[in-house]
């Protein structure tokens, strides 16, 4: 049997989506493989459009995301953030793409889930 993208339950960590920029695409290029995967981040700061843009169907953000003003000051909460990537319960995937250049690769998996 040949597993292929849409097959897998995958689920894609990236540390944060300000902007549309390079980094983003990346993601979105992920999601284009994996068109059934899920998203996981720490803060989502994009319009509706950049949003169908990246093209996942569910984009889960950490609490985090609530405070007031975040969009000027979150890459100051590095520590806070560090604990809420661990909190992400990415249990359910096959398989979790860590998409970062910082935070999301200290998401934690478990033992028998491959983690990319």
């Amino acid at each position: 049997m040949t597993v292929t993208g849409k097959d897998l339950n995958v689920g894609i960590v990236h540390d944060w989506l300000p902007t549309l920029g390079g980094a983003e695409k990346v993601v979105q290029q992920l999601t284009d493989l994996y068109p059934n995967s899920e998203i996981y981040t720490l803060f989502n700061f994009l319009d509706e459009k950049d949003n169908n843009f990246i093209g996942s169907q569910k984009i889960n953000v950490s609490p985090l995301n609530k405070l007031p003003f975040v969009e000027k000051y979150y890459r100051n909460l590095l520590l806070q953030c560090t604990r809420q990537i661990e909190q992400f319960d990415v249990s359910r995937h096959d398989v979790v793409i860590s998409s970062s250049a910082a935070l999301a690769k200290g998401v934690i998996t478990s033992v028998d889930q491959p983690h990319i």
